[in-house]
Formats: C-alpha cells, sequence, structure tokens
C-alpha cells in the first residue's frame, strides 16, 4: 500500500469513528441537540411563544436528521474504505 492509498485510508477510518460515535451519543446523551429556549422566545412577542412540546418536536426532527445524515455517511465511508 503507497502513502496516498495508507493516507485516505487513515482519514476514511477517522470518519468512521466518529460517525460511529455520533450514533451512538444520539442515543446515550440526553443533551446532544440542546435548543437555546431562552434565545428562541426573546425573538418572539409575548403572546407569541414557543411551547415546550414544539421545541421537543425540533429536537426529534434535528436528532433524526443528523442519525440519518450520519449512518448515510458512515454506510458510503465503510463501502470505500473496504475497498481499498
Amino acid at each position: 500500500m503507497d502513502n496516498e492509498t495508507l493516507s485516505r485510508a487513515n482519514m476514511l477510518h477517522t470518519i468512521i469513528v466518529e460517525c460511529d460515535d455520533i450514533l451512538k451519543r444520539l442515543d446515550k446523551d440526553p443533551n446532544f441537540v440542546n435548543i437555546d429556549i431562552y434565545r428562541c422566545h426573546s425573538i418572539f412577542q409575548q403572546n407569541a411563544f414557543i411551547t415546550d412540546e414544539e421545541i421537543e418536536d425540533a429536537k426529534t426532527n434535528l436528532k433524526e436528521l443528523i442519525r440519518t445524515r450520519a449512518t448515510l455517511r458512515l454506510e458510503e465511508t465503510t463501502k470505500e474504505f473496504n475497498n481499498i
């Protein structure tokens, strides 16, 4: 294996580890996605506030978006790594 291929393999391995870590943290860390509720409230008028349910929905949607993208990146990178 030449230096260029070895460097590429090392970079791909790093991406694989990082994606795997993100996927594990999504399930274990309740604060992985944290929305600054105070700043959100300050931009709205008093009678147009964001409910706790809307904030939880936003967190859930964001977590699923992160999970989908990390899973896709992990699959693509693993396939490329295996082809080296």
